[in-house]
């Protein structure tokens, strides 16, 4: 009878042993669940930057392609003005009805 229930305890505290290490170590369920959700939120940050990387790397194969091109984005983006040209920049009077 004492053999079984040293057999008991230590069965118990096996348990109890296997459902800490199962439940709260490091190397948990909710520890897996969590890495798994980190793991498909930087697949999905991978997956927008290459898709940014891609558009990027089309703009530069545009701009070396086509000088029409290069330089209407120097005119957009920096402000491009030819030796013979002249800038005017027209702004518009917007009024707020009360």
């Amino acid at each position: 009878m004492v053999e079984l229930r040293i057999f008991y305890t230590l069965s118990a505290v096996l348990f109890i042993l296997l459902q800490y290490s199962i439940l709260l170590s490091n190397n948990s369920l909710f520890s897996y669940m969590d890495y798994k959700k980190q793991h498909a939120s930087k697949i999905s940050q991978i997956n927008k930057l290459e898709q940014e990387s891609k558009k990027v790397a089309q703009t530069i194969s545009d701009l070396n392609k086509n000088q029409i091109v290069l330089e209407s984005y120097a005119r957009e983006k920096f402000g491009y003005i030819k030796n013979d040209e002249t800038y005017v920049q027209i702004i518009k009077n917007v009024q707020q009805d009360n």
